[in-house]
């Protein structure tokens, strides 16, 4: 069973983001989908109460998250808005928290915006990278992150916020040269600090709302935390 049909708290694991992505009032809502496409799709409609602001993209492979937005691309050519992109298995998000991004990221205008956190262990997480005057300079994935690097204990959080153009104008640029093989999205806000657009980091204060579902130990403490955060 994908993992985005395992039951967490009564519901599919895709019930939670569907549903706080729609309490940020948005224009659309693209849920990206591939295993097991159709059932996902019918978790996500009820997630959403049928609302026909809800899209599906289809990735036929799983070549990264930089490839699932790719694949969304074609939804995203007639928007003007910023773009919030989160990963599936996160459910203790809260709206709130994604307003916060949304709105220091409309604030500093800025091109890019990533939700970062402090976390006591950050082992298997990206690490935001900083420049020397405490500016963005790239988010370095375990995998391919030096001992230094390693070292960092601000992670980023998931949730990333871009204005379509230039995350559109970025997305081609993505390659697959890393030790995973994949096309993958927190390269996106490098490509663009590179160019020289404005990307931003907005510091959260509450590690245990990004907690993700890898295993099952994590599932187990999800669900305890579930009803202090929805």
């Amino acid at each position: 069973v994908t993992k985005m049909l395992h039951s967490v708290g009564g519901n599919p694991l895709i019930y939670y983001p569907v549903r706080t992505a729609f309490a940020l009032a948005p224009t659309k809502v693209i849920v990206v989908v591939g295993k097991q496409a159709e059932e996902v799709k019918d978790a996500a409609r009820k997630a959403a109460g049928n609302d026909p602001r809800l899209h599906f993209a289809l990735q036929a492979e799983r070549l990264g998250t930089g490839h699932a937005v790719q694949s969304a691309a074609p939804l995203l050519k007639n928007h003007t808005g910023n773009v919030l992109v989160y990963y599936g298995d996160g459910p203790l998000m809260r709206p709130a928290t994604f307003q916060k991004l949304l709105d220091a990221h409309e604030k500093e205008n800025h091109s890019s915006s990533v939700l970062s956190v402090k976390v006591p262990n950050p082992k298997g997480y990206g690490r935001i990278v900083r420049t020397p005057e405490g500016g963005f300079e790239r988010i370095a994935e375990e995998l391919n992150a030096t001992e230094e690097e390693r070292a960092i204990r601000e992670i980023n959080a998931g949730p990333n916020v871009f204005k379509t153009a230039p995350l559109l104008w970025a997305l081609p640029q993505l390659t697959a040269q890393n030790r995973q093989g994949e096309y993958i999205l927190t390269d996106v806000p490098e490509i663009l600090a590179r160019a020289g657009y404005r990307v931003g980091v907005v510091l959260h204060d509450d590690h245990n709302e990004l907690r993700g579902i890898n295993t099952q130990e994590e599932l187990v403490a999800v669900e305890q935390l579930l009803a202090q955060f929805i």
